[in-house]
């Protein structure tokens, strides 16, 4: 921060992105002193409050852990957001995770939270876990139910976000006031879409950023003649997947880009 404000003198507030690990080694006293600095806005991808799903991502922390390190940054003054990802907890968890991360989150005041669903990419580690048959995905239909019960069981005023490519009906809600709409356009999905068309968007979304993947690599290769980092920060745009004007909103939405490495 202090190198930040020597050569960008009239920056006055520094976002970037952190875990919850970050923040434990940190007092109370020293967030604040960050805050002074310009240190605010920090997107924490906690993912789940749920700690089954936790230990089944590797976190490295607990449910405890989220709220006790976020109080914090509410003491300091120091905003923050998170994210959410649907389907995290596997097949026939959904429940489980939405009903106990909102819990969490509700604990803590996030200043909005984004939702993303699961896509499972080869070379991750949950991808050849679900090779080897020790992690089953959950199906689409059931994630679109797991974002409704995430979203009936938070008790915060909060921005969510659920318009990442990842989401197979993107849409946002400010709640608690636009609970009941969200969770209607929600149901409408569910009764109106069947589940194999929901499959084969999550399908596309894998075949193109693996398309994608590949000519970045070839680029790579032929201006630095090495692999280089292609694949988990090659950055897509959301309306390249969306090219059917099913739910209206599908056609060149504007969202803008998404990262990907998950």
């Amino acid at each position: 921060a202090l190198l930040v404000h020597e050569y960008l003198k009239e920056c006055q507030t520094m976002a970037m992105f952190a875990n919850i690990r970050d923040i434990k080694d940190k007092k109370v006293k020293q967030l604040r002193a960050l805050r002074r600095l310009g240190i605010n806005g920090l997107s924490i991808g906690t993912e789940s409050g749920d700690n089954a799903t936790l230990r089944l991502a590797n976190k490295g922390y607990t449910a405890k852990d989220i709220i006790d390190q976020c109080r914090k940054l509410d003491e300091a003054g120091i905003e923050y957001y998170f994210v959410y990802m649907t389907g995290l907890a596997g097949k026939g968890n959904g429940h489980r995770n939405a009903v106990n991360s909102a819990k969490v989150f509700s604990k803590v005041n996030p200043r909005f939270i984004s939702v993303d669903s699961l896509t499972l990419f080869e070379g991750t580690e949950l991808y050849e876990m679900a090779e080897r048959g020790e992690f089953v995905p959950a199906g689409e239909k059931e994630r679109l139910e797991e974002l409704q019960i995430f979203i009936r069981n938070l008790q915060i005023r909060v921005h969510l976000f659920a318009n990442s490519v990842s989401n197979f009906y993107p849409t946002a809600a400010y709640l608690p006031r636009d609970r009941e709409q969200v969770i209607g356009e929600l149901q409408y999905v569910l009764d109106t879409v069947g589940e194999e068309e929901m499959q084969r968007y999550r399908k596309r979304i894998c075949d193109k950023i693996r398309t994608a993947d590949k000519r970045y690599l070839c680029r790579s290769r032929r201006r630095y003649g090495r692999k280089c980092f292609a694949g988990s920060c090659f950055r897509i745009k959301r309306t390249a997947f969306c090219g059917r004007d099913c739910f209206g909103r599908f056609k060149g939405d504007g969202y803008g880009d998404r990262k990907f490495g998950y």
